[in-house]
């Protein structure tokens, strides 16, 4: 033993001693020992020792892993681990460990968990004195506490993608309706596309009448009536290529509004649809008790005519036509 005192100390004797078995009021070691002894010193007190190191001893037959070889000591009614270091000389293995004080001693094994658990009450007891009490244990029942399990993490995360897929959809659909609005009001109605062209028609053929007249005529008026048919034609030409290209933008505008349409009609799962073939708008409808049908726009007036048949007249363009009922979601 190698013993440091702060002050002089006259007639000091260090008294080591094997013990078997321990006395009661001092309970086992944390590991079967290998070794216990009772340490003491009389005629110097604990504060004139500045420190102590112990030099122990143990036969290597007796250890199959002298690596995990650990020195406690008993004190404060616990058995505490000091810190050890090992060394093989022959068939003896070396110990030594410094000691605050003298008590009972034990050589014993500290596995693998005790090392991971005297390693963390060390951290705790450096850093936080409000766990410094707990080596055992405590750092693992404040880490739930302090972060979330995987399992919170997996929830949260799966709704936020659900309510951004939600906001997404509900938007793109919001601004496929405004689109389909708005090509329908681009849509020039039929019968105003065929005045201009049955007009430009009329047009031109008076003209050609007038260029006849004009031609036979008196040549004092020959001029204005060649001048007028001149307007005329220009008028009407101009009417005929308007109405051409009224129709084909049209038929444009009445393609991709079908295509939205089919698209919406087939997202819908509980609500059914109504398309007017004439002008090309579409209401989406819901069914109430009894199988009627609520109209979600004032466009539409319908009226029973059986289970499978329904006579619908469309607000928009005044058509009226019989629909049937293909299946329990969708109207046609």
């Amino acid at each position: 033993m190698q013993l440091n005192v702060r002050a002089q100390v006259q007639k000091a004797s260090i008294r080591v001693s094997s013990v078997n078995p321990l006395p009661e009021s001092v309970p086992s070691p944390p590991s079967e020992p290998i070794k216990l002894l009772n340490i003491s010193i009389s005629g110097a007190s604990d504060s004139e020792i500045e420190s102590a190191t112990l030099h122990l001893s143990v036969n290597k037959s007796r250890v199959s892993n002298p690596a995990q070889l650990v020195v406690y000591r008993f004190h404060g009614g616990s058995w505490q681990t000091l810190e050890t270091n090992s060394s093989i000389v022959g068939n003896k293995i070396r110990l030594s460990a410094k000691t605050p004080g003298f008590s009972y001693f034990a050589i014993g094994t500290e596995s693998s968990d005790q090392a991971v658990g005297s390693e963390s009450a060390k951290v705790v007891d450096s850093r936080d004195s409000a766990v410094t009490k707990s080596a055992d244990g405590v750092f693992t029942k404040l880490l739930p506490k302090l972060m979330p399990t995987g399992g919170w993490i997996v929830l949260g995360v799966a709704f936020l993608s659900s309510v951004e897929v939600l906001r997404r959809r509900r938007s793109r659909d919001s601004t496929r309706i405004r689109l389909r609005s708005i090509i329908s009001k681009l849509i020039v109605r039929q019968d105003f596309l065929d005045k201009i062209f049955y007009t430009s028609a009329s047009l031109l053929i008076a003209e050609s009448v007038f260029g006849l007249i004009g031609f036979y005529a008196d040549i004092s008026i020959r001029e204005s009536l060649l001048i007028g048919g001149m307007l005329v034609f220009l008028v009407s030409s101009l009417g005929l290529v308007s109405a051409g290209l009224l129709t084909s933008l049209n038929r444009i505008l009445s393609y991709i509004e079908r295509r939205l349409s089919a698209e919406e009609q087939s997202e819908l799962t509980d609500d059914p649809q109504f398309h007017c073939r004439d002008c090309g708008h579409s209401w989406k409808q819901s069914l109430g008790e009894d199988d009627e049908v609520v109209s979600s726009e004032e466009h539409l007036e319908i009226q029973w005519s059986g289970f499978s048949n329904t006579t619908v007249r469309c607000l928009n363009c005044s058509a009226t036509t019989s629909v049937e009922r293909t299946d329990s979601t969708s109207w046609r």
